[in-house]
């Protein structure tokens, strides 16, 4: 990456070092700057010492830098900034949110999602970009998987464990919903040991996230973002998040665990094209008591499991853990699941189809948040018997039936299956009648299925 720096900025730091606006004795503290892509005043940029200041993200609208500056300085820029929808905030630290105690709420749990035989899927051509932790892909849970380390901006080791079981979610092999198939995990480590990263990080990981996707679009394949992280509200990262939903990325993230409208107080949730996820105590259940929320038809688009399978790195099996961290890679896999068999869906696509799946469900009267909430139900959430949901039923027997998905005129397929079992479906036969696509589709099927 090339480290820049508007003109005035620059001036502003020159000066302010040879004493020129402010006495040398004043504090000095790191700030982002966000401003539109060649206005004015930041149409000349100039290239400088990156231990001063730098480019973090540069899109063909919005342009992110950062820089130590006093507090007079960053008011004067403000100023400066202010008529061009220009923002000048403090590079503060943000933490990942403290998983939430389920103690005795583990009776209450009908279902783990991801544990269901009926909810493993596969997914082909698709990577999945994990803004987190730094991974342990060297584990036995990922020998089915291929992870890659994108830029790390923290502690170049695997430590806490948290990517790790966000990971773990969507492609473990033992907790995975998606534990087979040709996708990729690209982990960008903004997270320390413990849990701490920064504004500026997480807007740098954001710019990776583009330049990684645009290059494996190159290679033929599809990405999406997954972040199980929030911080308090910010506009330079509801910006940097829109971005890339605007560079056509998928981007899912958790509400928060604060019990709190993630709407007005939580970033990105809040960043507008971003789907965000809350979690219920069971699926096509009620509001968990930590998860954030937001009104129906605001900036938390559907809420899922919330207590789900992970594998812990520090225990070496499956265990139960909670937080909204672990329901947005449910709704990140299946996503990416859908991609798959829809490699042109946009980011407003997903989220349409994501909420097309969902119940609006009334909290009891004693419940803390009280609004109605669009939850999934456990057979709606399981990727591959949505992908099935949504195919036309044209003949059904006792012990075999035929299915056909209509995607257009030019791409209908028909998967046929045999009910014979009581315990499973099989797949026994498909046809694609696109003699020119010569598409591949496969697909694995277990019980409890749902006709549309």
């Amino acid at each position: 990456m090339n480290f820049k720096t508007p003109a005035l900025l620059l001036n502003m730091i020159i000066a302010a070092c040879t004493g020129e606006m402010f006495s040398a004795a004043a504090s000095r503290n790191r700030y982002v700057v966000v401003y539109p892509t060649d206005n004015d005043p930041f149409a000349d940029i100039a290239a400088i010492d990156a231990a001063n200041a730098q480019t973090i993200m540069h899109t063909a609208t919005q342009d992110f830098a950062v820089a130590d500056l006093t507090t007079e300085e960053a008011q004067q820029l403000q100023q400066q900034i202010q008529n061009v929808s220009g923002v000048v905030v403090l590079d503060e630290p943000i933490q990942l949110m403290a998983e939430p105690d389920y103690g005795t709420m583990t009776g209450e749990i009908t279902e783990y999602l991801n544990d269901a035989p009926s909810c493993k899927a596969e997914v082909n051509g698709v990577d999945i970009i994990v803004i987190d932790t730094v991974i342990y892909k060297d584990i036995a849970e990922f020998s089915n998987t291929n992870i890659e380390y994108g830029p790390i901006y923290v502690n170049k080791q695997p430590c806490n464990g948290h990517g790790t079981k966000v990971a773990s979610i969507m492609v473990g092999k033992t907790a995975g919903i998606a534990p087979k198939g040709d996708r990729k995990i690209y982990n960008i480590g903004i997270f320390d040991c413990n849990g701490f990263g920064f504004v500026s990080s997480l807007i740098g990981s954001f710019s990776n996230a583009i330049d990684y996707a645009a290059e494996n679009k190159q290679r033929g394949r599809r990405s999406l973002v997954n972040l199980s992280g929030v911080s308090n509200a910010n506009f330079a990262i509801d910006k940097a998040a829109e971005e890339v939903v605007k560079a056509g990325i998928p981007f899912i993230g958790a509400a928060g665990n604060d019990a709190d409208n993630a709407c007005n107080r939580r970033s990105p949730p809040r960043a507008r094209g971003v789907i965000a996820v809350g979690a219920t105590k069971n699926p096509g259940d009620v509001l968990a008591d930590f998860s954030n929320w937001g009104y129906l038809g605001e900036c938390v688009d559907l809420y899922l499991p919330g207590y789900v399978s992970v594998f812990d790195v520090n225990s070496g099996k499956k265990i139960i853990s909670s937080g909204s961290s672990y329901s947005a890679p449910i709704a990140t896999i299946m996503c990416a699941i859908r991609m798959y068999f829809n490699r042109a869906a946009t980011p407003v696509q997903l989220q349409q189809w994501l909420v097309s799946k969902t119940i609006t469900v009334t909290p009891p009267a004693d419940a803390a948040f009280t609004s109605p909430i669009p939850v999934m139900l456990a057979n709606n959430a399981c990727p591959n018997l949505q992908l099935i949901n949504d195919f036309t039923t044209s003949k059904r027997h006792t012990r075999k039936f035929t299915a056909w998905h209509q995607a257009g005129a030019d791409n209908n397929f028909c998967v046929q299956f045999d009910l014979t079992s009581k315990k499973s479906a099989a797949l026994i036969g498909l046809r694609n009648n696109n003699t020119q696509a010569g598409a591949e589709l496969r697909l694995t099927i277990g019980k409890q299925l749902v006709f549309s």
